[in-house]
């Protein structure tokens, strides 16, 4: 479970895994909270906003977009709990996402790349 969280808590390392992340920086730390900037696309789609991430070790990992241009609004959330007994390396993973809908022009704009 540990393993998972922390791969899932370590934004600064979206960059070299995460598809299409082409920027993850965290610009503060402390206990409990980060906040990263990022960028996210493909020419000439690329996304750059700022993810505000609440950790809860080795539980929580919850990400909130607060500058956006193409969602309104995004925020992921990784819960993690203990998985099959008897194999300690193992865990659940519960995750969700929620976005409200972006502009329609960039909608149709996104489609015409990942269709």
């Amino acid at each position: 479970m540990l393993e998972m969280y922390n791969v899932v808590s370590g934004v600064a390392d979206y960059k070299h895994f995460v598809p299409w992340c082409k920027k993850s920086d965290v610009i503060s730390k402390r206990s409990g909270y980060a906040k990263a900037q990022l960028e996210v696309g493909f020419p000439p789609i690329v996304e750059r906003y700022t993810s505000v991430v609440t950790l809860v070790r080795p539980h929580l990992v919850k990400a909130s977009c607060t500058d956006g241009r193409l969602f309104n609004h995004l925020e992921t959330n990784w819960r993690f709990s203990p998985g099959v007994p008897g194999y300690p390396r193992t865990c659940t993973v519960d995750f969700s996402v929620g976005h409200t809908r972006i502009a329609a022009f960039n909608w149709r704009l996104m489609l015409n790349f990942t269709n």
